[in-house]
């Protein structure tokens, strides 16, 4: 890359990444502890919403992707760490079925932080961060534990949380570095 292009890049970085007078980053990014939710939420909606976070969690540990798929709406979007996207239940549950049969066989999940934010009553996002252990590449090796960051979309219908759409990646600095060759 030529040196004008970096040179703008990195002056596009620092601005994007300098925060404003009085603002400061937390130091370590998407870590932490449990952070009430803001908003219009009541206390009842933030525990209705944390249950759901945490039975997908149990769903997930016991591999058990009918369980899993309870909590999402009819029309609920899934987005997984590689791009692949399933919509409805039916299909979410297909696919976390086989990844439950293949890389996720070992896997195992941990909550890490769960912060709610409640854009209107009845319509919340939750940033959830999990540590994930025993995640199988395609070769068989295991991967080192590493973080994933999900943001889920919740709606209430009818008194009822359920999950509307579901994304998650993986967290960069959660990655152990390659080998040096």
């Amino acid at each position: 890359m030529k040196a004008w292009m970096l040179a703008l890049l990195a002056t596009g970085l620092l601005f994007v990444a300098t925060p404003s007078p009085g603002e400061q980053f937390p130091a370590e990014p998407h870590q932490g502890g449990r952070v009430g939710a803001q908003g219009p939420g009541s206390a009842e909606d933030e525990e209705a919403i944390r249950q759901i976070i945490a039975a997908v969690f149990a769903a997930a540990n016991r591999h058990d992707a009918k369980a899993g798929t309870l909590v999402f709406t009819d029309d609920a979007d899934f987005v997984n760490v590689l791009g692949m996207w399933w919509k409805g239940p039916a299909e979410i549950e297909r696919a976390w079925k086989s990844r439950f049969e293949t890389g996720l066989k070992r896997a195992t999940f941990k909550l890490l932080d769960a912060r709610i934010r409640f854009l209107k009553p009845d319509v919340a996002i939750a940033h959830v961060t999990s540590q994930i252990t025993g995640f199988q590449r395609p070769d068989g090796q295991v991967m080192a534990p590493h973080n994933e960051l999900s943001l889920r979309v919740l709606t209430k219908h009818d008194g009822k949380w359920r999950v509307r759409a579901f994304h998650n990646t993986t967290v960069a600095s959660s990655l152990s570095a390659p080998p040096e060759r």
